[in-house]
C-alpha cells in the first residue's frame, strides 16, 4: 500500500501524528510509514513535538523519580516515543532514585547485620536473585551463607538429627533455611548421614511421611464393615504400582465411597473423575489410598494386584462375616433386575454374579447353599470369549440371598441395588395380591 505525500504532511506536520499512530490507522507496520515519509521527504519536526508535549511530560517527573512510572508507561500516554520523553527529562536532569540494591549501605544492614538471605532481600525490595548477586559483587560484599550461624548452634542441630531423628527438611524449616544447607553443615561437622534404607525405616517408623491420617491396621481385625469392604475391594477394586489401593463407582454412588474413607479413618477426600469417550462424559467417583502396610495385608487376605482371574474368598474369614463379604462382592461384580417369563403372571426376580475367578464362585454358592439353604446352583460361563463365569438365582433363591446379605447388622450397601430388591419385592406382593 503506498502513501501519498498529501496525507503523510496531513497527519503527521499537521495533525501532530506519531508514526506508530499513522501506521495503526492504515493497518501498516511503523517501518512501512517511515519508508514512505523518507522517499517523500515529509519529516516530523520532534523538536515542536517535544514542546507541546514537555509540559505534561514533565508533570510525570516526581512520580517518575519515586520509581512509580516509567519513561515507556509514559510515551505510551502520549503516543510518542520514548527516546522523547527520555530526553525531555535528560535535558533538566531528571533521574530516578537509584534502587535499593545499588546502595551498599542497605544491603551491609541487610545482609550482614540483620543476617538476612539474599533470597529475602531480594524478595523485599522487588528484584530477582541475579541482579542483587551482581551488584553485591561489584560492592565486594560476600555473599551471606547462614551456615556460621548454624554451625555456632552445632549441638543443637546435632541433638535434632541423631538423638531426636529429625529429617534435614524439619531442621531446615525451624532455622528458615533450604534442606541442602543443613546437609552441608552436617557434612563439615562431620556427622554421619542416614543412607537410604536407614531413611525409609525411619519413615516408617515415624510415618511422617504420609500426607493423610489414615487407620493402617483397618484390616487386621473382623468385622461386619471390614469384611464388606474387603469384598468389594476382592470385586471392584484394584491395587496398582506405588502401593495404590483405587476405589471407583458411578458419581451417584459416592455416598458409599464416603462410608468407607470414614471407615478407613482416612482424611483425604473422595474425587470426583470426568471421563470422556464417544458417547459423551461419564462422571464418576474415585476412593485412592496410599499404603504399603494395607496392601500386603490385603495380599494376605487373597486380594492382589492383577486379580481378575485369581480372587479367592479368604480362608480364615469367620462364618458370620461371610455374608457381608458377600454382599460386597455383589455390589461390586453382581446384579438384580426382574424378568417377564409369559408363563408366569408375577414378575421374576433375578439375582446374577460374575467373575473372572470360578473358584470365588464355588466358594460363594457353597456357602449360601450350606449355611443359607439356597439351591446348588452351577457355575456357568457366561461370556467364554472373556473368561467370565457367573452365578444366577431364581425368584426364589433370590429373596433367600436379600435376606442373607442385608441382615439387622448391615450397614454398607449400595443403596440402589438393595432399593432394587425392595422395588422388584413390593411389586410381587402387589401382583399377588390381585391374582
Amino acid at each position: 500500500m503506498r502513501i501519498s505525500k498529501e496525507m503523510l504532511f496531513e497527519k503527521l506536520i499537521v495533525e501532530g501524528m506519531t508514526h506508530n499512530q499513522l501506521a495503526d490507522l492504515l493497518g501498516v507496520s511503523r517501518s512501512h510509514v517511515q519508508k514512505y515519509a523518507y522517499e517523500h521527504g515529509v519529516y516530523k519536526n520532534n523538536h515542536t513535538l517535544t514542546n507541546q508535549l514537555r509540559e505534561e511530560i514533565l508533570s510525570f517527573s516526581e512520580a517518575y523519580q519515586r520509581g512509580e512510572i516509567s519513561q515507556v508507561e509514559i510515551a505510551k500516554q502520549y503516543g510518542c516515543s520514548s527516546g522523547l520523553v527520555h530526553n525531555v527529562f535528560k535535558d533538566l536532569g531528571i533521574r530516578r532514585h537509584e534502587p535499593l540494591y545499588k546502595n551498599i549501605e542497605f544491603l551491609e544492614e541487610q545482609l550482614i547485620n540483620k543476617n538476612k538471605t539474599i533470597k529475602e532481600v531480594s524478595k523485599e525490595i522487588g528484584c530477582n536473585v541475579i541482579t542483587l548477586s551482581s551488584w553485591m559483587r561489584k560492592f565486594g560484599i560476600e555473599k551471606h551463607s547462614k551456615n556460621k550461624f548454624i554451625k555456632s548452634d552445632s549441638s543443637q542441630l546435632i541433638k535434632m538429627y541423631v538423638e531426636d531423628e529429625m529429617f534435614p527438611k524439619d531442621i531446615a524449616k525451624l532455622y528458615s533455611c533450604s534442606e541442602g544447607t543443613i546437609v552441608s553443615v552436617l557434612k563439615e561437622l562431620k556427622v554421619p548421614l542416614r543412607d537410604k534404607k536407614d531413611a525409609k525405616r525411619l519413615r516408617d517408623k515415624k510415618s511422617i511421611w504420609r500426607k493423610h491420617k489414615l487407620n493402617e491396621d483397618y484390616f487386621n481385625e473382623w468385622s461386619f464393615n471390614m469384611a464388606y469392604i474387603l469384598g468389594f475391594l476382592a470385586a471392584d477394586g484394584s491395587i496398582t504400582a506405588g502401593w495404590r489401593i483405587k476405589l471407583s463407582l458411578k458419581q451417584e454412588d459416592i455416598s458409599l465411597l464416603e462410608n468407607i474413607r470414614k471407615e478407613f479413618d482416612y482424611s483425604g477426600e473422595v474425587s470426583s473423575i470426568f471421563s470422556k469417550s464417544q458417547s459423551g462424559i461419564h462422571p464418576s467417583a474415585e476412593l485412592s489410598i496410599f499404603s504399603k502396610k494395607i496392601v500386603k495385608r490385603l495380599k494376605e487376605l487373597e486380594v492382589t494386584e492383577r486379580k481378575s482371574f485369581t480372587v479367592m474368598m479368604p480362608l480364615d474369614i469367620p462364618n458370620c462375616f461371610i455374608p457381608d463379604f458377600i454382599r460386597g462382592y455383589f455390589d461390586g461384580d453382581g446384579s438384580v433386575g426382574p424378568q417377564e417369563q409369559p408363563k408366569c403372571k408375577m414378575t421374576q426376580l433375578r439375582v446374577r454374579i460374575c467373575s473372572g475367578s470360578p473358584q470365588i464362585l464355588h466358594q460363594i454358592k457353597n456357602f449360601l447353599h450350606v449355611e443359607k439353604g439356597l439351591r446348588a446352583v452351577n457355575v456357568n460361563a457366561c461370556k467364554p470369549e472373556r473368561n467370565l463365569w457367573e452365578i444366577c438365582y431364581s425368584t426364589r433363591d433370590s429373596q433367600s440371598f436379600y435376606k442373607a446379605i442385608y441382615h439387622k447388622d448391615a450397614c454398607l450397601y449400595l443403596k440402589r441395588k438393595k432399593m432394587e430388591f425392595e422395588r422388584i419385592i413390593e411389586l410381587r406382593n402387589s401382583q399377588r395380591k390381585l391374582l
